[in-house]
């Protein structure tokens, strides 16, 4: 964390491990209980599932004809999705959804951006919707509005 506190608290400890979270805000009608005032908060939808580790991401950025290019054999890690999702301050028509992921530093977890992609890809299951978050923005009956992502450091032993 960027606290003093937290630093002084700390000392030099590295986190243990690290929370993924991505999401954001859009305009719609098409999610489920749009018009209640609850939400979900730490509700999954399945067990651990097999995502695309940061390793794996990393081989696209450069064409295998490039020098830089690395290949590196496709590897998974399994991970835990959790979602959270409640109406927006922004108005009645706004949902927020979130989904995250607590995991260790390892460097083959997976990436912010493929996470996201997950978020998207995974969105309309979690909300029950029978088209993709793309084809809706495409139709109209939905808005992105706002997206954010973080990484929050986790420790076992935390002050």
């Amino acid at each position: 964390s960027g606290s003093p506190i937290a630093a002084q608290a700390r000392g030099p400890k590295k986190p243990d491990g690290v929370c993924l979270v991505v999401g954001g805000s859009m305009a719609t009608d098409q999610f489920k209980d749009l018009n209640s005032d609850g939400g979900d908060l730490i509700y999954t939808m399945n067990g651990a599932i097999e995502v695309p580790t940061l390793a794996t991401d990393q081989q696209y950025p450069f064409p295998p004809s490039s020098p830089n290019y690395i290949q590196t054999p496709n590897k998974t890690s399994e991970i835990q999705l959790f979602w959270e999702a409640f109406p927006s301050s922004a108005g009645p028509s706004y949902r927020t959804t979130y989904m995250f992921a607590y995991m260790d530093t390892q460097q083959q977890r997976p990436s912010l951006q493929r996470l996201f992609q997950e978020y998207w890809r995974l969105l309309p299951e979690y909300q029950n919707l029978d088209h993709s978050i793309e084809e809706l923005v495409d139709m109209g009956k939905i808005t992105p509005k706002r997206f954010l992502y973080a990484v929050f450091p986790t420790y076992t032993d935390s002050p």
